[in-house]
């Protein structure tokens, strides 16, 4: 099949939206994984990129757009391409879901050049750095999964798509304080464990949808208000912080099934349900 040539000097910076509309998603697909280390399941016999209608793991939409690609791989089995930098920037707009799960590639994540119509962006496992921009995520974004990644920088939780429903930005290294006042309405899963965040947490005004909330293993203080947290949370998980305090279990929403405050600095007893009597203290 014959494609076009596509001659990229050196750097593909200057190639904005605007240029990316007139390339053929052949010639962008390529530009997106040109850096590429392990790349063979996209080549073809004559060592050259395959077609792009036959790379594993893309599916295309009733006018051969791109619309997914899943490329999940693991320790014992790399059935997609891994290592080596990626220039997300290039992405068809067609995308919707974006699947790059432990494929260890590098890179930075520039929210404001992803596919618009983008609705699923998961690229757990790999080494993307730098910092990600909340308020440029495309605004249709149900899902978003940047666990296990070397990204640093402030995380505003006040300016995320407000369709999502699924944060999990889990072992990076973001840093500062969190706001949990103005989270998106049909936001359900949350899990910012394992990085730097630091400052108080404040339950009031969450959202009343959110179920499953990890804050565990950050630099967290002071004393916290579980009176405040939403009717219908399910998961709570404070550990290996540094709060203070009393935790009053007779405060807590009839929802919650499972809760862990556990090495943390909490100074007083716990307060068990439906007694006046405390449980025991905190180690």
């Amino acid at each position: 099949m014959f494609h076009p040539l596509i001659f990229v000097a050196s750097d593909n910076s200057h190639i904005g939206r605007v240029g990316m509309a007139s390339l053929p998603q052949q010639a962008l697909m390529e530009l997106v994984f040109d850096q590429v280390q392990q790349k063979r399941e996209i080549f073809d016999v004559h060592d050259g990129y395959a077609d792009v209608g036959n790379w594993p793991g893309l599916a295309h939409d009733a006018n051969r757009e791109i619309v997914r690609i899943e490329w999940e791989n693991d320790f014992s089995d790399f059935r997609y391409p891994h290592r080596g930098s990626v220039e997300l920037g290039f992405l068809p707009s067609s995308l919707q879901i974006v699947t790059l799960k432990l494929c260890f590639f590098e890179g930075e994540i520039k929210t404001e050049s992803l596919p618009v119509n983008l609705k699923e962006f998961d690229i757990r496992g790999n080494n993307f750095s730098g910092e990600l921009c909340a308020k440029s995520l495309p605004p249709q974004l149900v899902r978003i999964d940047v666990a296990v990644n070397c990204l640093t920088g402030t995380l505003d939780l006040r300016n995320l798509p407000q369709n999502l429903q699924t944060l999990r930005a889990e072992q990076n290294y973001f840093s500062g304080n969190i706001q949990l006042d103005s989270l998106p309405r049909p936001l359900r899963q949350v899990n910012l464990s394992h990085n730097q965040f630091s400052g108080s947490i404040q339950f009031r005004g969450m959202a009343k949808g959110l179920v499953d909330l990890c804050l565990s293993h950050n630099s967290f203080d002071g004393e916290v208000d579980i009176e405040n947290l939403p009717d219908g949370l399910q998961q709570l998980i404070l550990a290996g912080c540094s709060l203070t305090g009393v935790v009053d279990l007779r405060k807590l929403p009839s929802s919650l099934v499972f809760i862990n405050v556990t090495e943390n600095n909490f100074d007083g007893s716990l307060v068990i349900p439906g007694t006046s009597a405390h449980g025991g203290d905190f180690p």
